[in-house]
C-alpha cells in the first residue's frame, strides 16, 4: 500500500502488516507528522524528497527511509525521533530554482542518531563528505562507499568508505558506556584516522593504500587495537598508537626507506603504567620506531616480523626517554637497530639481529639475548659486554679494548666472535672458553 504525506502539520499514517510506501515532500514532510507501524517483521519504505533541513518527523518501525535532499548549502537531516529504522539512506541531489537546475551541496549530514533506533545509514550516489551525529547510543554501521571526501562520525561505529580520500575523524560521546563501544574503519584511500582520547573498545583501522600521506592516530588503544595502513600505498605513513596496554596493538605496514625522497615509514608507540603493555608488529624495508611517544610511557613487550616471508625488515628504534622495553621476539627477516642501551638489560629471543649502531661506552649487558647475530658498530672502550653462551658477536667498529663475560657465573661458554675491524681491538679479558 501505497500513503502520502499530506499539507496538514499533524498527518497520522498507521501502516498494516504488508510492505507498505510513504511518501512526502517539502510542503507534507513536517514536524508535526508521524508515520507509526506496530509490526517489525515487514519491510516498510519511507521516501522523502526535501529542500532544506529537514524537520524531526516522528517515523516508527518503518525500515527503510529514504532522503532525498536539495540545496546549494550543507543541510541536515534530523533523526531524532525515528526509531525501528533499519536502514537509513541519505541522497544530495541538485536544486532546482526558478525551473533552472542548479548544482547542490553533496556532503551527507544526520544529526540527533540513537544507533538503537537506526541501525544503519547508506550515503547515496555523488556524496563528498559525510557527517553523522549519535546522540545518546553508538553503534551505527555507516555503508558509505560513495562518499569521496572526508568522514566526521560522533561515536563509535562501523564505517565502510574505502573511496573517502580524506581525513577521518571520529569523535567520542564523552559517555563511559557508549565510548567503550567497538570501532571498525574501513578507509582504504583515507589522508588521515583519528580516533579520539575517551574510546576504551576495540579499535579496527584499514587504511592500506592511502590518497597521499597516511596519517594514523589513535589516542586511547586500552580496548585492543588492529590496524593495516599503509601497504599499498607510495607516500610516507605515521601510525600513531597511544595508551597501549596489555590488550595489544597489532600494526601492519608496507615497505619503508630510511632515504627522505622515497615513502618513509615511522611507527610512534606509547604504553601504559602497567607492565605487559604489547605490540605486535609487521613491516618490511627501513621503518622509524619509537616505542614512548613524547617520553610518556613506553610499551614493555614487543613482537617484531616482516610482512612477508623472505621480505627483510630494519626497525630502527628510537632511545626512549623512560626505559626501554623489557622483552622482545625478532623473527629471522628483522634486524632491531639502535643505541645499546635500548637492548642492555632486555630479553630478546628469536633468528633476527640486533644492530648496536650507537651508544656511550660501558657495561653492557646481553645476557638475556638470544638471536643469531648481535652487531657492535661503536667503540666500547673495554667495557665489559655481558653474554649467554652461544652467543655472536660481530664487531662492526674498531675496539679500544674488549671484555667479554658470560652470564653464567664464571663457568664460561661458547661465543662466536667476528672481528670485521681489527686495527686497535684489544682482546683485555677473554671468556672462561671461547
Amino acid at each position: 500500500m501505497e500513503r502520502p504525506l499530506t499539507t496538514s502539520t499533524t498527518d497520522l499514517i498507521i501502516t498494516t502488516n504488508m510492505d507498505d510506501t510513504v511518501t512526502g515532500t517539502a510542503t507534507t514532510y513536517q514536524a508535526g507528522d508521524r508515520v507509526l507501524d506496530s509490526y517489525t517483521t515487514d519491510n516498510d519504505t519511507m521516501n522523502v524528497e526535501y529542500n532544506a533541513a529537514t524537520p524531526a518527523a516522528t517515523i516508527t518501525n518503518i525500515e527503510n527511509v529514504n532522503m532525498s535532499v536539495s540545496n546549494v548549502a550543507v543541510v541536515a537531516v534530523d533523526a531524532t525521533n525515528f526509531s525501528g529504522v533499519k536502514n537509513l539512506t541519505v541522497t544530495r541531489t541538485d536544486a532546482v530554482i526558478g525551473g533552472s537546475t542548479i548544482v547542490g551541496n553533496k556532503a551527507v549530514d544526520v544529526n540527533a542518531l540513537n544507533a538503537d533506533n537506526v541501525l544503519k545509514v547508506t550515503t547515496g550516489a555523488g556524496t563528498t563528505n559525510v557527517d553523522i551525529d549519535q546522540d545518546t547510543k553508538a553503534g551505527v554501521t555507516i555503508e558509505a562507499a560513495t562518499a569521496t571526501g572526508t568522514m566526521t562520525v560522533e561515536g563509535a561505529a562501523t564505517i565502510n568508505a574505502d573511496n573517502a580520500t580524506g581525513a577521518f575523524d571520529i569523535n567520542d560521546m564523552n559517555d563511559t558506556t557508549e565510548d567503550a563501544k567497538a570501532i571498525t574503519i574501513n578507509a582504504a584511500k583515507a589522508a588521515s584516522v583519528d580516533t579520539d582520547l575517551l574510546f576504551t573498545g576495540a579499535i579496527t583501522i584499514n587504511a592500506a593504500a592511502a590518497n597521499g600521506a597516511t596519517a594514523i592516530n589513535v589516542q586511547n588503544a586500552v580496548g585492543g587495537v588492529t590496524i593495516v595502513a599503509g601497504t599499498t600505498s607510495t607516500a610516507d605513513t605515521t601510525i600513531t598508537v597511544d595508551n597501549i596496554d596489555a590488550s595489544g596493538a597489532s600494526i601492519t605496514t608496507g615497505t619503508g626507506s630510511s632515504t627522505s625522497t622515497d615513502k618513509e615509514i615511522s611507527i610512534v608507540l606509547d604504553g601504559t603504567t602497567g607492565t605487559t603493555d604489547a605490540a605486535t608488529i609487521a613491516a618490511a624495508g627501513y621503518i622509524s620506531l619509537d616505542i614512548d611517544h613524547a617520553a610518556a610511557q613506553n610499551v614493555d613487550v614487543l613482537t617484531l616480523s616482516s610482512n612477508a616471508a623472505g621480505t627483510a625488515v630494519t626497525y630502527a628504534i628510537a632511545t626512549p626517554g623512560t626505559g626501554t622495553f623489557t622483552s622482545a621476539t625478532i623473527t629471522s627477516d628483522v634486524t632491531l637497530q639502535g643505541n645499546e642501551s635500548v637492548f642492555s638489560g632486555t630479553t630478546i629471543t628469536g633468528d633476527g639481529v640486533i644492530n648496536m649502531n650507537a651508544g656511550t661506552a660501558g657495561t653492557i649487558d646481553l645476557s638475556k639475548v638470544a638471536v643469531s647475530n648481535v652487531k657492535v658498530g661503536f667503540d666500547n672502550t673495554a667495557n665489559v659486554i655481558t653474554v649467554a653462551s652461544g652467543a655472536k658477536l660481530d664487531l662492526m667498529s674498531d675496539q679500544t679494548g674488549l671484555d667479554i663475560d658470560f652470564s653464567n657465573s664464571g663457568a664460561g661458554g661458547v661465543l662466536t666472535l667476528v672481528a670485521r675491524v681489527l686495527k686497535d681491538t684489544h682482546f683485555v679479558k677473554p671468556a672462561t672458553s671461547v
